[in-house]
């Protein structure tokens, strides 16, 4: 079995939201506790990362919460600063932000279980390339560290410098691929994830 991992990025600025996404509720419930409920149970370890003084609403005591070095420095800064607790690791490490709230462990496993071993990252193949919502080498995160270091702060950098498998949502038949790969960005975005979520 594949070595399992995930790293939670919560500590944007919620520009376009107008509010912290890790405390915004869907179903009665902060996106971020989803996320990390979901992930908790198919992972051995479960890094988020926030930034400081950020408040966080409740999460599974088997969380590993870690601070950015800056705040609002964007998602490539906490994706190395979650890296640094898991760069002895091998495996695959899931990489999300804290707005899926209607991940699926079917989901992610599925999405895992098309890995080749050729590839670097895998994610569901859309319109454009999803370095959110996507399973990583585990060793192959470092590169993050490499980017910031030269000046880059762009998490497509991350892609550009990795082998990308998409995979179609036809190869994952058995989960409802629209609905786990769902992220709210907006308040309209979060409307439709409570229409979403009454129609489980």
């Amino acid at each position: 079995m594949k070595t399992r991992h995930a790293i939670v990025l919560c500590g944007g600025q919620s520009k376009r939201m107008g509010s912290p996404k890790a405390l915004l509720e869907v179903g009665g419930i902060p996106m971020l506790s989803r996320v990390c409920s979901t992930l908790v149970g198919i992972v051995s370890e479960l890094i988020v990362v926030s930034s400081p003084g950020q408040k966080l609403p409740q999460l599974p005591d088997e969380t590993v919460v870690l601070k950015d070095a800056v705040a609002h420095a964007g998602p490539l800064s906490g994706l190395s600063r979650g890296y640094e607790a898991l760069m002895d690791r091998t495996g695959y490490t899931f990489l999300c932000g804290c707005d899926y709230p209607f991940l699926t462990q079917g989901f992610l496993l599925g999405l895992l279980g098309q890995i080749t071993g050729l590839e670097d990252v895998i994610s569901v193949a859309s319109d454009r390339p999803q370095p959110l919502c996507a399973w990583y080498r585990t060793e192959t995160l470092g590169i993050s560290t490499d980017l910031l270091a030269d000046g880059d702060n762009r998490l497509s950098q991350l892609l550009d410098n990795l082998v990308l498998h998409e995979v179609s949502a036809d190869e994952l038949a058995c989960v409802d691929v629209e609905r786990a790969n769902f992220s709210v960005n907006t308040p309209e975005e979060q409307l439709k994830a409570e229409e979403m979520g009454r129609e489980l």
